[in-house]
């Protein structure tokens, strides 16, 4: 298990680096900057390791994987002149796949979700810590693909390259 977690880790930060490797050849972008953070709850439950860049300081693409589940995507931040130029309102959408109930080592029944993320990014220098609430919209065999909205909420800490 934790073998597969250091090698979805790899997989997720060498995606994420030739991603912006081709975004850095863009003559509109002016900077990439990559980070590495851990998640706590979130898309992936309990726990998670997550890798991306942020692309001009606005769009990060995202790539996670964690003790029981494993998520991509992107979150967006909106900079606002009457908060600190380090605090920024973001939301997102990030595709996850964890298992459908705290029995995870039992039943192996996973679940697909879609996580929209609304939170606030605060950064003091090369570190961030990011709150946020979530709805996660989901499907799985136990509910006979019956899809539904559920609350959620996520913090998360990194280093900023």
């Amino acid at each position: 298990m934790k073998k597969s977690i250091v090698i979805l880790f790899l997989i997720c930060f060498k995606s994420v680096s030739a991603i912006a490797q081709i975004v850095e050849k863009s003559e509109d972008l002016k900077k990439v900057n990559y980070f590495v953070g851990v998640q706590l709850f979130g898309p992936a439950w309990l726990a998670s390791l997550s890798t991306g860049c942020v692309i001009d300081n606005k769009l990060t693409l995202e790539l996670g994987g964690g003790l029981v589940g494993y998520y991509g995507g992107f979150k967006y931040a909106f900079h606002n002149n009457s908060i600190s130029s380090k605090m920024d309102l973001y939301t997102g959408l990030l595709f996850a796949r964890s298992p459908a109930s705290t029995k995870f080592l039992f039943d192996g029944d996973m679940e697909n979700r879609l996580y929209l993320p609304i939170g606030l990014r605060k950064q003091k220098g090369n570190f961030f810590f990011s709150p946020e609430i979530a709805m996660n919209w989901y499907t799985n065999r136990t509910n006979r693909y019956k899809s539904d909205f559920v609350s959620y909420f996520g913090y998360q800490i990194g280093m900023i390259f």
